[in-house]
Order: structure tokens, then C-alpha cells, then sequence
């Protein structure tokens, strides 16, 4: 099914992108009309996947929101080729927690490598208006 609305924005390899991201999340959200429930926490999940790009990808980075029928799905697009891996976060760490916040927020998410073998795309989808 084809998305009814797309948003997109590059991002830079730097750590003040994963702010320009979650605003321009919030943004989209706004626009696209979905609660602010979802928006809160797409926007945490944004910050996740950008904060991963940055960190562990290869530039440029794009992000994309699109609306479908009942749900926001927002893509994270870098040219690195490690692909993400979920890891069982002990207290006591300060990092390696990402993904398993994704997956709590998300309705669904993956990790797919491009077909030209430059980079991957991290998504998840998010319910338009339905409580998380």
C-alpha cells in the first residue's frame, strides 16, 4: 500500500542531528495528526535510531516519516553496513539500551540492508492514535 503522506529530511553525521531529528519528527506528527502520546514516544524512539546512525553508521543519514492507513512509519537511512544488534542491557551500563526501547514503543520494527549493498534502512511503526 502506498503511503498518503511523506516527509523526509537529511541529517548530518553529528551528534546535534539527533536533535534536528526528534523536532523534525514531532513536526511531521503534528502535521500527519497523531496523538500526542504517539508523538512523545516516536520521538524518543527517533532519537534512539539517529543516536545509532551517528554513532556506528556511514553518511549521510535520512530520515522519513510516512502516514499509511492506520499507522506512522519512520525510516532511519545511513550507508554504514553494520546492522544493529539488540544486546541485554545491565543496570549499571550507560548505553545498550536503544533498541530495547524501540521495541517496547514500536508496533513493529526491522533492519533492512540496501539492495546496492550501501547502507541500511532502521524502521518501526507507530499506531496513528491508539494508546501505547
Amino acid at each position: 500500500m502506498e503511503p498518503m503522506m511523506v516527509s523526509t529530511t537529511a541529517l548530518e553525521m553529528s551528534p546535534q542531528s539527533v536533535r534536528q531529528a526528534r523536532n523534525f519528527f514531532r513536526s511531521s506528527a503534528d502535521r500527519l495528526g497523531v496523538s500526542a502520546e504517539v508523538r512523545e514516544a516516536g520521538s524518543l524512539a527517533v532519537s534512539e535510531i539517529v543516536t545509532k546512525a551517528v554513532r556506528y553508521g556511514a553518511g549521510p543519514i535520512e530520515l522519513r516519516t510516512m502516514l499509511e492507513r492506520l499507522s506512522i512509519r519512520v525510516e532511519v537511512s545511513d550507508r554504514g553496513a553494520a546492522m544493529p544488534v539488540a544486546t541485554s542491557a545491565e543496570l549499571d551500563m550507560t548505553g545498550g539500551r536503544g533498541l530495547g526501547i524501540i521495541d517496547a514503543v514500536a508496533q513493529a520494527w526491522g533492519c533492512d540492508r540496501h539492495r546496492d549493498g550501501g547502507g541500511k534502512t532502521v524502521w518501526f511503526t507507530l499506531p496513528r492514535s491508539a494508546s501505547i
